[in-house]
């Protein structure tokens, strides 16, 4: 699916609903002109119900989103229990951010941080 299938993909989500899982992964056309405002879409209407978020794989989804990514796990997205974000590029300058976000979620459980620039010995990670 490209950037212009995902933001008519948001613009029909329902405004009410149950949403436990959302799974883009292994989509190489998505970029944060799409995945951001998907994000912010799930998170205003199902944020306390996401359970898993699957964005492996997806290689041009840039730093916008990962900022975004890391204040929705912040804050918003207290439900959810496993992250995948393994072969997506995390910059050093954001890593710290991420890394505390990921740490105070009372919530996640597992979290797949494979091939994101940060170490090459990262994989996945089955918390406590």
């Amino acid at each position: 699916f490209s950037d212009e299938d995902f933001l008519a993909l948001t613009a029909a989500f329902p405004d009410t609903g149950v949403l436990e899982q959302l799974d883009l992964g292994d989509n190489s056309k998505i970029s944060d002109r799409s995945a951001c405002p998907l994000l912010q879409i799930v998170a205003a209407r199902y944020a306390d119900k996401l359970q898993a978020l699957r964005l492996d794989r997806c290689i041009h989804i840039g730093r916008k989103c990962i900022q975004l990514l890391t204040r929705l796990i912040h804050g918003p997205m207290a439900s959810l229990k496993r992250l995948d974000i393994s072969g997506v590029y995390v910059s050093v300058c954001d890593y710290q951010k991420l890394a505390n976000a990921i740490e105070r979620h009372e919530q996640l459980r597992e979290v797949s941080l494979a091939r994101t620039g940060i170490s090459p010995d990262l994989s996945t990670k089955v918390l406590p």
